[in-house]
């Protein structure tokens, strides 16, 4: 019998349960084993095996099992600054740890860390299931194609975790963790000095020796690239791989089975839900489409959205689905377009029929493409995305609310935020008006899986993370069929949720490793070098007079950009070169109803226009934006922006590329009176809009510069 301090606790009845159990007692609801992995400490040899906060049960140095799951965890008044990067990474949950709360009782702050859900033989887990393996102890027992895709998840990790100044635990060994096909990061270590994809290089030399034959040969210039800088950017590093991952894929056989079907549910006398296909048959393919909505706008309303958006997508991709030669790199831009005209159709239909604000119909989504060679995936609103494994349940989607929101800013941690009143509130849906942002992402699916999408009807209450091991698990293992899982789901979503309608659509996903000689991948190309040309260093003297030749080169460039943007300094050069009068220190700034630029001659011919469209920036260009266009405080399109009054002038500080979403922009004002000083706004959106400023102070206010 389990001793009474071990006893776990269900979330539903709230009953005790010996902690070695599956299923309650009482109500036979699946138990949670949550386990918890302290960040930064380990606890004494004297705590092990005992109970701490009346709550934690300490299974090692580092590990704790909570005994009560259905209770909030301690949350702290304000978020320090160490966690900070855990909750504005959580779009790279499937890589990253979330914070969990604070471990009570102990003499320092003591924070938890909470991984995705694991399945053991028997729970509860030991530390050695816990600890996953290294990435370096696996590695030389995985093939070419697994070996890049680990490679291919840790270089677009680069950019998110770069802007969080955490991006050297990619190149900490006991840190990077694998669970089959996933990396996984045990927790974020914060830089220290600079960093650069130098290091990164250096961390996979080690690589090299147990490296398949097939991928050794570009595996070794991709990393010799890195170390001499020749590969500068993560975006650069990606594509590479992507190019490998590409040529390998005749290593992966992949066949995909797919059902879906809907249900009013027990309390609801119409159903809003829509999905496609409707199918309880297995349907397979080459290239599957699947699509989940869940209406928005009570009846006639959030029915007829739903309807639309899936028969918007259907016409959009049916294209794409009809040619397996789509380039891949068309996919995800493709799917934006049809999500984004289902939107607006669904704008046009509410503007027709003058509903507002509440009375607006909408839709969540989820869809995805699934090719032989990727997964293509697609989320607007809380309708979700699973990935299911033998070892793990993944959540591949990140829900579009408040709670969601208020994490990603750095305002709360997740288990406290689910809890706001209001907190599972909506912030964006099909329909609810012009401005929609889809998150659109791709993932190879390298294992047997399943991929489980649903509306909230069965996610809600985490059923989900409850009933994977027993529902799905066994697809997995042959011993069910997946249009008898998806039966359970329903039935097992409207027994134990049954307040809503539920939707579910569930791809089995198999993967069979084709034994096939293929021939040693090159290795990438070096820039500016030949193999037929090889680089010759030049004689001592030649160097130094190139030397001298480029910092004559740099000087002058400093000069020159110096004379532009600094007008004190240009008009102490133009008073010593006589193009600017003595008396004059500064040039007066134009009143309001003046406009800084001469007026044109009626009797010459029409100019072009001054401001030029801009697809692409530079830091340190000036440029325009009209009126109304919305800027943000940060590099978040769900925090609250203030839209431009008049044609403003922007000074672009930075561009960042930040993976798994868009690409932002960071816009100093030239006017030193607005507030605030610096502001953020999509690429995609400045594209737009944006306009080359002609050549002007750009601390002048420019009031009257308009189209």
């Amino acid at each position: 019998m389990t001793h009474p301090s071990r006893q776990l606790h269900c979330t539903a009845c709230h009953q005790g349960n010996p902690w070695d159990a599956r299923f309650c007692q009482n109500c036979q609801t699946p138990l949670v084993h949550r386990y918890l992995r302290l960040l930064g400490r380990s606890l004494p040899a004297d705590q092990m095996e005992t109970r701490i906060g009346d709550r934690y049960w300490v299974l090692g140095p580092q590990w704790v099992l909570d005994l009560h799951p259905e209770l909030l965890p301690t949350m702290p008044e304000t978020i320090p600054a160490q966690l900070l990067p855990y909750l504005h990474l959580i779009p790279q949950r499937l890589h990253l740890p979330q914070v969990y709360g604070q471990l009570p009782e102990q003499p320092e702050e003591t924070w938890l860390l909470e991984f995705p859900p694991l399945l053991s033989v028997e729970p509860p887990l030991t530390i050695e299931q816990l600890e996953l393996p290294s990435l370096a102890q696996v590695w030389a027992a995985a093939d070419g194609y697994r070996q890049i895709f680990w490679l291919w998840q840790v270089a677009r990790l680069w950019m998110p975790l770069a802007t969080e100044t955490v991006v050297s635990s990619l190149w900490q060994p006991e840190l990077l963790r694998v669970q089959g096909s996933l990396v996984q990061l045990q927790a974020l270590q914060p830089d220290e000095g600079s960093v650069s994809l130098r290091q990164l290089g250096r961390a996979w030399q080690g690589y090299l020796t147990t490296a398949h034959p097939v991928i050794r040969p570009f595996l070794t210039g991709l990393v010799q690239q890195l170390q001499s800088g020749a590969i500068a950017a993560p975006e650069q590093l990606v594509q590479l791989l992507d190019g490998a991952l590409a040529n390998l894929a005749s290593l992966r056989d992949r066949t995909y089975q797919l059902v879906a079907a809907t249900d009013t549910g027990p309390s609801r006398d119409h159903n809003e839900d829509a999905c496609y296909p409707q199918t309880r048959t297995p349907m397979t393919g080459a290239n599957l489409l699947a699509i989940v909505c869940d209406g928005i706008g009570g009846h006639e309303g959030g029915e007829v959205a739903s309807g639309m958006a899936i028969a918007q997508l259907q016409t959009g991709l049916q294209d794409l689905l009809a040619h397996l030669e789509t380039p891949p790199e068309q996919i995800l831009p493709t799917l934006e377009q049809s999500i984004l005209a289902a939107n607006q159709q669904l704008c046009d239909q509410n503007d027709q029929e003058q509903r507002e604000e509440r009375q607006r119909m909408g839709t969540t989504l989820v869809t995805t493409v699934l090719t032989p060679e990727l997964l293509y995936y697609a989320h607007v609103g809380d309708s979700r995305l699973y990935w299911i494994t033998r070892q793990g349940c993944h959540r591949l989607t990140l829900d579009d609310d408040v709670a969601a929101r208020e994490v990603r800013l750095g305002y709360a941690l997740e288990r406290d935020a689910l809890s706001f009143p209001g907190g599972g509130s909506l912030v964006q849906a099909l329909g609810m008006g012009p401005r929609l942002y889809p998150n659109l992402e791709r993932w190879a699916l390298d294992e047997d899986s399943i991929l489980l999408i649903c509306s909230d009807g069965l996610s809600d209450r985490d059923r989900v993370e409850q009933y994977w091991p027993s529902e799905l698990v066994p697809v997995l293992n042959g011993e069910r069929t997946i249009a008898e899982a998806l039966q359970r789901l329903i039935e097992m979503a409207n027994r134990q949720n049954g307040h809503d309608n539920i939707t579910v659509a569930l791809v089995q996903v198999q993967v069979q490793n084709r034994d096939r000689p293929l021939s040693p991948l090159a290795a990438p190309p070096l820039p500016h070098t030949t193999a037929s040309q090889p680089v010759r260093r030049a004689p001592a003297a030649g160097r130094w007079f190139k030397t001298l030749g480029v910092l004559l080169l740099l000087l002058t460039g400093l000069t020159l950009l110096s004379y532009r943007l600094f007008p004190e300094w240009r008009n102490q050069v133009d008073r010593l070169l006589g193009n600017a009068p003595v008396t004059s220190p500064e040039p007066p700034l134009p009143s309001p109803d003046v406009s800084p630029f001469p007026s044109p001659d009626p009797t010459s011919p029409l100019p072009s226009p001054e401001l030029t469209p801009l697809p692409e920036f530079a830091v340190g260009q000036t440029v325009q934006l009209p009126a109304g266009i919305d800027l943000y405080p940060d590099a978040d399109i769900q925090s609250t922006p203030t839209p431009t009054p008049t044609p403003s002038l922007f000074t672009v500080i930075e561009r960042v590329e930040r993976v798994n979403e868009q690409p932002w922009l960071q816009l100093q004002r030239c006017d030193p009176n607005a507030s605030p000083p610096r502001v953020w706004v999509p690429v995609a959106q400045a594209q737009r809009s944006a306009r080359l400023a002609p050549e002007a102070d750009c601390a002048v206010s420019l009031e009257n510069l308009v189209e």
